[in-house]
């Protein structure tokens, strides 16, 4: 069975050092669950062959395509890009659920001179990064889902001339700091 242990009931047996917090000699920090993406899901490549796009989807005429194993979005007519919903009739193995905490990561660079956000809509307005580099780079943030099947990624800011690639990405429940899952 699991239970949770909150980091005040363990302060007599903690330890803490200038670089991490431990408790019997192991490292307490941020958990996450395993990912909540359904399998083969978040690097494009991985299901469906060479063409998946999996479940994202364009906004307005924008196009997106799978460009040797990422998601490639170039903007036409819509500054928001192109989105996926987070839910079970997407790419999740089980909808969000309102008051939790999440953590998305997604790996993404745009064409030169580009400067385009990676954003949570749809009753969440956390921004996960503005992508400026051109080399694929890291963008994470965590999140408390306010919906359970609305909540999507899209891709706000995209103007004309610009691309924005996305070669992965994940999300996992994330437990708050202090927390630590023990099983008996």
């Amino acid at each position: 069975m699991k239970r949770l242990l909150l980091l005040f009931l363990l302060v007599p047996a903690l330890s803490f050092g200038q670089k991490a917090l431990t408790f019997e000699g192991k490292v307490i920090t941020y958990q996450g669950s395993t990912s909540l993406l359904d399998a083969g899901k978040g690097a494009f490549a991985d299901i469906g062959g060479a063409d998946s796009t999996e479940s994202w989807a364009a906004y307005g005429t924008n196009t997106i395509e799978n460009d040797a194993g990422a998601l490639k979005v170039t903007y036409v007519d819509n500054t928001n890009g192109a989105r996926i919903n987070l839910n079970a009739s997407s790419d999740l193995n089980t909808n969000l659920k309102v008051g939790l905490t999440y953590r998305i990561r997604i790996r993404s660079k745009v064409n030169v001179g580009s400067n385009v956000l990676l954003r949570l809509g749809n009753g969440q307005s956390d921004v996960l990064g503005t992508v400026t580099q051109t080399n694929f780079t890291w963008y994470e943030s965590t999140f408390v889902a306010a919906n359970a099947t609305s909540i999507e990624i899209y891709t706000p800011g995209i103007a004309a001339g610009e691309i924005i690639w996305i070669d992965e990405w994940t999300i996992e429940e994330w437990f708050p700091d202090g927390r630590v899952m023990t099983q008996d």
